[in-house]
């Protein structure tokens, strides 16, 4: 059955919702075990803020310092040891040269690593005119094209008498991480900031905020301005009034404790895992758009969902699937199956930095470094480091042996060219994880697939600009792939995808694709126009979808695809599928958004029928075994 529904017209809310009922959120140290403790690695061209003369004793004035390494141009990779760094003024990137994009910032871990605000710090004390502790957006940085920005292992603090204090104002486009890091307010109670996580300039996103606490702030988490997409994982907020509001963005693992509201949707969200602890009329308060919820856990509060939607308010304390309004789909569901298809998910796997220098592989920091990767790799080094610098490589890079992980510096562009090879190549080896992060492949590469993998071992790609194939004897490993540029296309693997931009337009353009596997998206931002996911005999779960039509006449004319009959936004062949989305101008929009073919049958979820998008499209006859 087709239902037109009005709620998903053009950038219409929708809110998802998905929880085990008991969840918590949790550390990195909670889910894998340790503490990340990065170590600088020797000969790096990362720059240390006390190498500039930061002091980090919590009583020295640190600011010029750090004003030094982040508000110029460079460095753009900046290390941050173990200390309390005191600050008194705005810390915006690029503030006093150009621009600052492709940066990152990174500690030696969040518990030790601390940029604090001094109390009562000029010009942050006044609630009705919020200051912004840390900006990593430029003041004249284009809106999409602030490219990169990643803040690993610390913690931002905010001191007392700052009741006007944002601690992060955060933008990146594309790809950009807040991973491992705390924001907290000195007393929580007696002096809450204003606002810790704020999302405020026009068209952040994609990015992900992963592993993130914040704690004693009038608002917890604010978007503001998302018109593309930003997605979180494991996420705690405690003791702010309001937990996290806006639109346009996904969660998985969300815990709220003492919070008067713990989540306030004003567009389209997504939210995987919560338990809701709090005192207040209801625990989810929807304003605007569609909301999906499952699984939720509340405590505290009077109502779980209050809705003025279809569906109405959800009591509580428990919900295990809410739908504020009916699911689409192209044939009626059988019995019991107009829900979610609800695959199961597992974390990303995460590993250990060395913790001496001598641990470190380090490659030049100029030319080509192909060579040089393959001896380290054969010699049996298990991380490999490529510094920030013009590198290039031009053979295909085999990952074998005990290689476990290849880290760029964070804003490393590498030229890559192999022709029609990959860049990298997974075979067999000792390690049972691979993971490579921080790659950005240069302007004027020429490549086949970033990694292909030909062997089951698992692989991890995240945080950069890698493509992923899978070779046949990829077939039955695991594949992560978090906050990439890139497109993807699996094979017979089971593939877990966070905070996916694939903007690759055409008639044949590759996104997402999934051939005779299980495929779990949390989280994905597209442009352009060609069939953005992709599935043949297969298992694919969207949690949460934002397309943006941006193309005029000329692009349409260099690709050959008809404006009036464009590809589907979504395709699925003999396949099992459920998808969470909304499409949206500011051009031409999609006119088919689910082609579905079962035997030899083919229907089509047109826009006529169904507006801009659905809280939930049902696609499929099974559920995959556990």
């Amino acid at each position: 059955m087709i239902r037109k529904t009005s709620f998903v017209a053009a950038m219409a809310g929708l809110v998802l919702l998905a929880a085990a009922t008991g969840a918590a959120a949790k550390s990195i140290k909670d889910v894998h075990g340790f503490e990340p403790h990065f170590v600088l690695p020797p000969g790096t061209t990362m720059v240390s803020v006390k190498d500039l003369g930061a002091v980090g004793d919590g009583k020295t004035d640190d600011t010029e310092v750090f004003k030094k390494a982040i508000c110029g141009d460079s460095p753009r990779s900046i290390y941050i040891p173990a200390g309390t760094y005191l600050i008194r003024e705005q810390l915006r990137y690029g503030a006093n040269a150009g621009k600052k994009k492709r940066t990152l910032l990174i500690g030696e871990s969040v518990s030790s690593a601390v940029i604090k605000l001094a109390d009562k710090a000029p010009g942050f004390g006044d609630p009705a005119k919020p200051q912004t502790f840390i900006y990593t957006r430029h003041p004249k940085q284009q809106g999409e094209q602030n490219m990169n920005m990643f803040l690993y292992h610390l913690t931002i603090e905010i001191g007392r008498g700052n009741g006007g204090a944002v601690a992060l104002n955060y933008h990146s486009n594309n790809t950009g991480a807040i991973k491992d890091v705390v924001l907290r307010a000195s007393d929580p109670v007696g002096s809450p900031g204003h606002t810790g996580l704020a999302c405020w300039d026009w068209e952040v996103g994609d990015a992900i905020a992963s592993y993130l606490t914040v704690d004693g702030f009038t608002t917890g988490v604010s978007l503001t301005r998302i018109g593309n997409y930003f997605t979180m994982e494991h996420v705690t907020v405690r003791r702010c009034a309001t937990g996290v509001e806006g639109p346009t963005f996904c969660i998985r693992d969300l815990v709220t404790e003492n919070c008067g509201v713990a989540l306030r949707s004003t567009g389209q969200t997504v939210l995987v895992d919560a338990v809701l602890k709090g005192s207040g009329p209801a625990a989810i308060v929807n304003e605007k758009g569609g909301l999906l919820a499952r699984n939720i856990t509340t405590a505290g509060y009077a109502t779980a969902i209050a809705s003025q939607s279809p569906g109405g308010n959800a009591k509580g304390p428990e919900v295990r699937e809410y739908l504020s309004d009916k699911p689409v789909s192209n044939w009626p569901p059988a019995p019991g199956m107009g829900t979610t298809l609800n695959l199961p998910i597992e974390d990303s796997p995460e590993l250990q930095y060395p913790q001496t220098g001598a641990e470190w592989a380090v490659m030049p920091a100029q030319g080509d470094i192909s060579d040089a990767l393959q001896q380290a790799i054969d010699a049996g080094k298990k991380t490999i480091y490529i510094p920030a610098g013009g590198v290039s490589i031009t053979r295909t890079i085999i990952l074998r042996k005990a290689v476990e992980r290849i880290m760029c510096a964070g804003v490393a562009m590498v030229t890559c060219k192999t022709g029609d090879e990959p860049i990298f190549r997974l075979e067999g080896g000792t390690a049972p994880v691979v993971i490579v992060e921080l790659f950005y492949t240069n302007y004027g590469s020429k490549t086949g697939p970033g990694v292909l993998q030909a062997s089951p071992r698992t692989l991890v790609v995240r945080h950069g600009s890698l493509s992923y194939e899978t070779a046949p004897e990829g077939a039955g490993g695991k594949f992560f792939a978090e906050s990439l540029v890139s497109y993807i296309t699996c094979r017979k693997v089971h593939a877990w995808l966070r905070d996916m931009d694939t903007e690759s337009g055409g008639p044949q353009a590759r996104n997402l694709a999934n051939e005779g596997g299980v495929m779990w998206v949390l989280g994905q931002k597209t442009e352009d126009f060609a069939t953005k996911i992709r599935t043949v005999d297969g298992f694919t779960e969207l949690l949460g979808g934002t397309y943006r039509q941006n193309w005029d006449a000329s692009d349409f004319q260099r690709t050959g695809i008809d404006p009036n009959d464009p590809p589907p936004l979504f395709e699925a062949v003999n396949s099992n599928v459920s998808y969470t989305y909304v499409s949206w101008g500011p051009a031409k929009a999609y006119v088919h958004l689910v082609r579905e073919t079962r035997g030899s049958e083919t229907r089509n979820l047109e826009r006529s029928q169904a507006g801009g998008g659905a809280v939930l499209f049902v696609g499929y006859t099974k559920r995959p075994a556990p």
